[in-house]
Formats: C-alpha cells, structure tokens, sequence
C-alpha cells in the first residue's frame, strides 16, 4: 500500500507498488539542476556565509579608507579587504553556476547510461561501471522539487531521480513513496 501527495489532497491506494524502472543518461544540465535544489533548499546557510563575510570585508575595507583617508598613503589593506569582500562572493558564485560541469567531468560513471528500478523495499542502479542497491532504511533524508528527487545517504551525498526521465504519473507515484519511506523529506514542489 503507498499514499502519495498531489496537490491538496492524499491519495490512498490499496495496492502494492509495481517496479518502476526507468534508463538515465544525466547531462551536465541535470546534475547543474540538482545541485542547485541541494545548495538553495538543504544548504543556504553556505549562500548566506559568503554573502555576509563579503559584505563584512567590504565594511572593514570602507572603514580603514576612512580611517586612513588623511595621512598616511599606504591603503593596502584597506584595498585587500575591497577587493576580496567582492571576490570572495563573485568567485563563489561563479564557482556554484559551474558545479555541474565540474561534477560530470570528473565523474566518468556519469557518462554512461544508468539503469534504475524502484519499488517499495529500494532502488537499483546498474551501469557499466556501478551496481548498486539500496534500501530506504540507507537513506537519511530526501528532497523533492517539481523536476528532480535527491536521496540522501548522508549530508553531502545524494542520489538524483530526475523528472525528464520518467512520465508524471510515475514521478508523482516515486515522489509519494519517497515521503512514505524516507523519514526526513522536503517537499517542495508547488
């Protein structure tokens, strides 16, 4: 039996839940996707951080201008602070628009397609070079978004379901069983 959520309502359906199995071959686009749903949903404290230490540098920059603006010519730390405290967010900024790329050259397992079955005990993943399979019990937390799930076996780890490899029906039926199964999970889509 699994319930999924759709729209305002649950739905309840007294069957058991048929494998789902589906082929990915993930582009640089999707794991771009779902690193962004990762660092806007599940670590935004690390997009504050950077904004914040820019912006005090920039402070502490302005301040020794202003402090040293009369006499003595030798600025250079009041300048350092200025231009790191908008180089620190820019490069980081930079940095997370490029994540996906980064990933997927270093990640040759990605290049290959990946065969995926889901049902109600886990996920199986076969590639060429990867077999796995995991339980629901192996994932801590979860995250959905209107175009991707990520399964989380830790904080930094997670695995993509993207929705342009399955239909919607599917997608919805695999988003309400990760609600059922996985204890700590964000839902949002809208």
């Amino acid at each position: 039996m699994y319930y999924y959520w759709y729209g305002l309502f649950f739905i309840f359906e007294k069957k058991t839940l048929q494998e789902i199995s589906f082929e990915s071959n993930f582009t640089p686009r999707d794991l771009q996707a779902a690193y962004m749903a990762h660092v806007k949903i599940m670590s935004y404290k690390r997009i504050v951080f950077m904004i914040s230490v820019g912006i005090l540098l920039m402070l502490c920059g302005a301040t020794l201008l202003l402090l040293h603006r009369n006499g003595n010519n030798n600025n250079f730390l009041a300048w350092f602070f200025l231009f790191y405290g908008i180089f620190i967010p820019l490069f980081y900024f930079w940095r997370l628009n490029r994540m996906g790329k980064t990933a997927f050259k270093k990640l040759v397992d990605l290049h290959y397609v990946f065969h995926t079955s889901i049902d109600e005990n886990g996920i199986s993943t076969k590639s060429k070079s990867i077999n796995s399979e995991s339980k629901w019990e192996h994932f801590s937390q979860a995250l959905i978004t209107n175009n991707v799930i990520l399964l989380y076996p830790n904080k930094l780890k997670f695995v993509i379901i993207c929705r342009r490899f399955l239909s919607d029906n599917d997608f919805t039926v695999i988003a309400g069983l990760v609600l059922l199964k996985v204890q700590k999970t964000r839902d949002k889509r809208k």
